[in-house]
């Protein structure tokens, strides 16, 4: 269970989990570790796999509509600390589309920093809230489609382009809703239109496409628009698209060029819709998996890895 406990700045956070995995270990009967958000992302599955109970502390603030799709997906518990309990509902609202349960953590529990007192609290609620969860697992299904627009990632291509301009009005005489945009990983996450929009598509050149932000980018693009000038030099990248199994249209030159194949852009989003409709996270342990490294204490009061 991956347990995100969110105060103002991560501080007390941090001291509470601290103790509170320092007294599980004494307790024996589960296996306990304290992290900060980021190390959490990175190792989610070593960490899910070698503990029953991870302790993630940072600011509340750090779920935002930017992040809340990385939250939603790895963490089961969200506790809110009293000092910022007037945001609760806020994030509520944030984690409604996924199983995630948000929760006020009780005073009774984070007030006592004497963690042997805590302890049986904190493993009742636990248990209760996971049981909760697990009604709410059921209830709802996280896929790639729910409740958001189909985003296209266009590879080298301008929006000011004749080949794109044919496509735009296609689009408008079907009353296709669509947006184009510059591509910015914040901006991906961050949609905020003031129209109703169906499609969306982000221009951007490869260059702009790392390997450390392709985990991220993948959950939330549904296809790959890769225009022909910019296949040369894209071909690893385009491999990291692959193992997500991110469709990817690719028209060649003459396509681009000579003639609009309408057809085979229908193919393409048909495609997508397909796959958007059915995807769920899929995690590729190339990009995302960090080995562990042994952990070291100082004086059995400070951990690292």
């Amino acid at each position: 269970m991956f347990i995100y406990v969110g105060c103002s700045g991560g501080g007390t956070s941090s001291m509470f989990c601290q103790k509170m995995v320092k007294e599980i270990a004494k307790q024996g009967n589960l296996s306990a570790v304290f992290t900060d958000a980021t190390t959490a992302f990175l190792k989610r599955r070593e960490y899910g796999n070698t503990y029953d109970l991870v302790f993630v502390y940072g600011g509340i603030g750090m779920i935002t509509q930017n992040t809340v799709d990385d939250f939603g997906r790895l963490f089961d518990v969200v506790f809110v600390a009293p000092q910022v309990r007037f945001l609760t509902e806020s994030i509520q609202k944030l984690l409604k589309n996924f199983p995630t349960i948000v929760k006020d953590i009780p005073m009774k529990i984070f007030g006592k920093m004497n963690a042997y007192d805590a302890y049986d609290l904190l493993l009742e609620e636990l248990i209760f809230l996971d049981e909760k969860r697990a009604y709410q697992s059921d209830m709802v299904t996280v896929t790639k489609a729910q409740d958001k627009d189909i985003e296209i990632l266009v590879v080298g291509g301008s929006s000011q382009e004749n080949y794109f301009k044919k496509q735009f009005s296609q689009w408008e005489k079907q009353e296709i809703l669509f947006s184009t945009e510059r591509f910015s990983l914040i901006g991906l996450y961050d949609f905020q239109p003031q129209e109703d929009v169906c499609l969306r598509l982000l221009f951007c050149n490869g260059g702009q496409i790392k390997e450390e932000e392709i985990a991220q980018l993948t959950r939330r693009i549904d296809g790959v628009w890769l225009m022909p000038a910019a296949y040369l030099g894209f071909e690893k990248k385009l491999k990291w698209f692959e193992e997500y199994q991110i469709p990817v249209f690719s028209p060649s030159f003459e396509e681009v060029k000579d003639s609009f194949e309408k057809d085979l852009v229908t193919d393409f989003l048909l495609t997508v819709e397909q796959y958007t409709a059915a995807a769920t996270q899929k995690s590729v342990a190339l990009h995302e998996n960090v080995q562990l490294k042994p952990r070291k204490s100082f004086l059995n009061i400070i951990s690292w890895g």
